[in-house]
């Protein structure tokens, strides 16, 4: 007779972990930070020994994966969505703690806008719950725990609000709001994925990037073996894709001359990956979501499988195919495309729709992993395999492009065929799952300047942030001009845009239309009348201004797709902010006929192409000559001046009307000959002293010299660093629009600057409204100078809790009292549970049965 084994989660307390990670995001800096978490590691190595002699290795189970799975919640793929919103947390809170629906604490829970103090909900749910549940911990373990999440992964609503009561009935404030982040996937702890998994061990990332299974990492890690990442990719696991960066398009010919690339049409569907195991297929998406059911298990069911079983020239038991999901059209012949609204998840099977896979790679074959051996070998194998069937299965088209002749008739044809773009791969690149930087490069369209269409569009309203402090996106519209006079202005919807804007252009513009936005009503959505200069939609905005009071912003997209979210036919795909054409009157705006005039003819999606690509577009732009004295002197001398702006031949007028003024370089960086080329090449003017016009005159200065100095001593100047035009310019090419600055790219600024930066970032950069990856928030955590953070003490708390607090209500009639409830009567057990809850209501603490002597004696010593 088996027994199960005795798992390590059942002796590790869910309170110790909530400590842990407490602590962790209260400590001030990365590498306190990391000093916690490395000493819970070894806590937890110490403690996973002692286990193992006490039961015996191979009758318990003693993996850090229990805790791992708590440490990062988002990469744990063993279960389903959770599937819980705010609304609904806030709504069984309401209703275990008895809340009145209109109470101050019933609107905190109820409210998805985090309020004043409080860092994310899981603090508005802890800020309620201190005063009305114990404050000592619980007993549940980390088995209890993922036993609870396994409940609410399935989705079943009853289940999940009966366990979540049983839980928040006996679990402290500190447990609950951990227990919502890691439902919510959304710790915040200061320490990315990528510490965290290297804190762990040093390759438990890499193998997670191959695997994305949390508790196969634990294993390799847990056998004390070296882990072995030939064995990390196996069918039925998904595997985070590969993908391609953006391409430096002024680097080409050296590439072309330096490695042979394979050129793909970059296909406009879904990224999937079709595993094989014993007959068994799966579908997984790109962001590892099973979509099985939709395409087919077996040979026997499904939209697609059916069909691809005798599509093999060998007998495949096992194998990983990585490609793109395609709609395919029978009655057509051809695909359709994303922008077209068609879903290839929902096909059904036996209409005029089908799904095809359109192949690209191969990543396991017949028991043999592939991802580690070269693109080419990898192709070769794929072409030898895999017996094609146009509109179920087919191999993506490619070729060798050895010139840029090759690699811009292509493009152009891709364009004609209104294709996506195309892609470029090394022959000898690896397949890297999950990493941008591997030899994979992307060209489209949008990414060269003057190849599409810009539009130029009025602001017709205006989207809140989350937490309703700013607007943070725009509801733009086309002109639906019915006289000269412009009397009586309507306006139509066709987008909603967000990316593009710098800092200074996002100020701007909030500046300008703050006195003029009008709250837009939307307690009852069927009930929203928009005003009668402006046809909205269905996108209705959380604010919209007149006409005459808007600007205009020029907005480039990929093109146009057909919409029901705006008030025209077509809507912008991918809409990204270009300019601010201040230069232009509301009523210079695009019309509705020029608009409808870019689709009309084009049934389905619509591109808005202008011109092809051209070699101008990617060879690099002339060379400065320079004598040999010229050069040597250059070398020995950064500072040299020795630049001629007739030696560098402009491209673009994308800078024209800045000013820059280039002071000093450092060693390694580029020479100040070089960066005033990068400047005047996309119509940037070289002043050798700066402008007092801060929004024209841009100061860059890499070595703090005299000269600088001097000029951060005024207070005058916005002086940023080399890194950030190199960062805006590339290494030899311009790439879209000069980077949004940053704190820590100002060497010296105006007071002006001074508080436009208060307004988006905190005191040590960290901006309040930007996303910011790993690297970028471990440079903010290593300037910050932690003794300059005060500490509040207890004292100070207290005081602030009866500031904050009235004792004299009701409400905390219980305040700082202890209080044990028993009952003469087994009759009324109920009652009792009220009268604990009432007490409990009330500020009052509860004290249990084992702590009541302790309690009495405390007293007697008093």
């Amino acid at each position: 007779m088996s027994t199960s084994k005795i798992d390590i989660a059942t002796q590790v307390k869910f309170a110790h972990v909530c400590s842990m990670l407490d602590k962790i995001r209260n400590a001030k800096g990365a590498r306190q930070k990391e000093s916690i978490l490395q000493k819970y590691l070894e806590s937890f190595n110490e403690f996973s020994i002692q286990f193992k002699k006490q039961h015996g290795a191979d009758k318990c189970e003693y993996s850090f994966y229990p805790v791992l799975r708590c440490l990062v919640p988002g990469a744990d793929n063993a279960r389903g969505s959770y599937g819980i919103q705010l609304t609904t947390m806030g709504r069984l809170y309401i209703k275990v703690l008895n809340l009145a629906p209109n109470g101050d604490d019933a609107k905190k829970l109820n409210q998805t806008d985090i309020i004043k103090g409080c860092s994310d909900y899981a603090d508005v749910v802890f800020s309620v719950m201190q005063t009305r549940s114990r404050s000592v911990n619980s007993t549940l373990t980390l088995a209890d725990i993922h036993q609870l999440l396994d409940i609410i992964a399935e989705n079943d609503r009853r289940k999940t609000e009966v366990e979540l009561t049983k839980f928040i009935e006996v679990a402290s404030p500190l447990e609950q709001k951990w227990l919502i982040r890691i439902i919510l996937k959304q710790l915040r702890l200061g320490l990315g994925e990528q510490k965290i998994f290297s804190l762990y061990h040093p390759l438990a990332k890499e193998f997670y990037t191959r695997t994305t299974d949390l508790k196969r990492v634990c294993e390799c890690v847990d056998s004390g073996e070296s882990i072995d990442m030939s064995d990390s990719v196996q069918p039925h696991q998904y595997i985070r894709p590969m993908l391609c960066e953006q391409l430096d398009l002024t680097k080409v010919e050296g590439m072309l001359n330096q490695n042979i690339y394979y050129l793909e049409t970059k296909m406009d569907g879904e990224r999937f990956q079709i595993h094989i195991l014993d007959e068994n297929y799966k579908y997984i998406s790109r962001n590892g979501k099973d979509f099985t059911t939709n395409f087919g298990a077996t040979a026997s069911e499904g939209n697609l499988t059916p069909l691809i079983t005798k599509s093999f020239t060998i007998n495949v038991t096992n194998m990983i195919l990585d490609g793109e999901m395609m709609v395919w059209d029978k009655n057509l012949n051809g695909y359709r495309v994303k922008g077209e609204n068609y879903d290839v998840k929902s096909i059904q099977r036996g209409g005029p729709l089908r799904p095809c896979f359109v192949a690209y790679d191969i990543l396991f074959l017949n028991g043999i992993s592939h991802i580690d051996k070269p693109y080419a070998e990898r192709v070769a194998l794929l072409e030898k395999i895999i017996k094609e069937q146009p509109g179920v299965i087919v191999l993506c088209k490619r070729m060798k492009i050895r010139n840029i002749e090759q690699l811009i008739n292509s493009f152009n044809e891709a364009l004609e065929a209104k294709e996506e773009g195309v892609v470029i791969k090394a022959q000898n690149s690896i397949y890297k799952p999950g990493i941008r930087k591997g030899g994979w490069y992307k060209i489209k369209p949008d990414y060269i300047h003057g190849v599409v269409k810009e539009f130029d569009l009025l602001i017709i309203g205006g989207y809140y942030n989350a937490k309703r402090t700013y607007i943070d996106s725009y509801l733009l519209g086309v002109y639906k001009k019915e006289s000269d006079n412009n009397e009586n202005p309507v306006f139509y919807s066709v987008a909603k845009v967000a990316l593009g804007l710098s800092l200074a252009q996002r100020q701007k513009i909030n500046e300008t239309l703050k006195p003029n936005w009008v709250n837009v009503n939307k307690q009852n959505r069927n009930d929203v009348e928009a005003p009668c200069c402006i046809e909205w939609g269905a996108s209705i905005p959380d604010v919209w201004i007149d006409p005459p009071k808007s600007i205009i912003l020029q907005v480039k997209a990929t093109e146009l797709a057909e919409t029901t979210s705006f008030r025209t036919s077509h809507s912008l795909r991918f809409p990204r902010i270009e300019a601010i054409r201040d230069d232009k009157s509301w009523y210079e705006c695009m019309t509705l006929d020029e608009f409808e005039s870019y689709y009309k003819n084009q049934p389905g999606v619509a591109k808005i192409n202008k011109r092809n690509l051209t070699a101008e577009d990617l060879l690099p732009s002339k060379k400065i000559k320079m004598s040999p004295t010229k050069k040597k002197s250059t070398t020995n001398n950064p500072y040299a001046s020795v630049f001629n702006v007739n030696e560098v031949t402009k491209i673009s007028d994308v800078c024209e009307g800045l000013q820059f003024c280039i002071l000093s370089t450092s060693k390694g960086k580029q020479s100040i000959d070089q960066l005033k080329a990068m400047a005047v090449r996309y119509g940037g003017k070289i002043v050798e002293n700066p402008s007092l016009d801060t929004k024209k005159c841009i100061c860059v200065a890499g070595d703090i010299t005299s000269l600088v100095r001097r000029l951060m001593s005024t207070g005058k100047y916005n002086i940023v660093t080399v890194d950030w035009m190199i960062r805006s310019f590339g290494e030899d090419q311009f790439s879209g629009e000069l980077a949004q600055p940053k704190p820590r790219d100002m060497i010296s600024m105006t007071p002006d600057m001074e508080e436009e930066f208060k307004i988006f970032y905190d005191d040590f950069g960290d901006s309040y409204i930007d996303e910011v990856d790993s690297e970028e928030l471990e440079i903010i955590m290593k300037d910050i100078n932690t003794n300059a953070i005060p500490e509040i003490l207890d004292a100070e708390l207290v005081e602030l809790e009866e500031t904050l607090l009235d004792c004299t209500d009701i409400k905390h009639i219980f305040r700082n009292m202890t209080g044990y409830f028993y009952s003469l009567s087994s009759a009324l057990p109920n009652v009792l549970v009220l009268a604990k809850l009432i007490f409990q209501s009330k500020d009052g603490l509860l004290i249990e049965e084992e702590n009541l002597a302790r309690s009495k004696k405390m007293q007697a010593k008093e």
